[in-house]
């Protein structure tokens, strides 16, 4: 099964978390910290992508759709 690593980094702690998508691409991230992070999205024979300046406060959503 083909899945994207997914992995999320905040800026001021440098604590990171990580998770893989489905097989359509999907995935979650549940009780992320407020804060600013990297996220950066990796899979096998593809340049890794990375999105910078995520913000996240409390009690938020927030939707990324990315493409490698």
């Amino acid at each position: 099964m083909d899945r994207v690593r997914v992995r999320i980094t905040n800026v001021d702690t440098g604590v990171s978390t990580e998770t893989f998508s489905n097989a359509v691409g999907v995935y979650r991230l549940v009780a992320v910290e407020p804060g600013k992070y990297v996220v950066e999205y990796s899979f096998q024979g593809f340049e890794t992508k990375q999105v910078q300046n995520v913000v996240v406060t409390a009690t938020q959503e927030v939707v990324l759709n990315q493409s490698l």
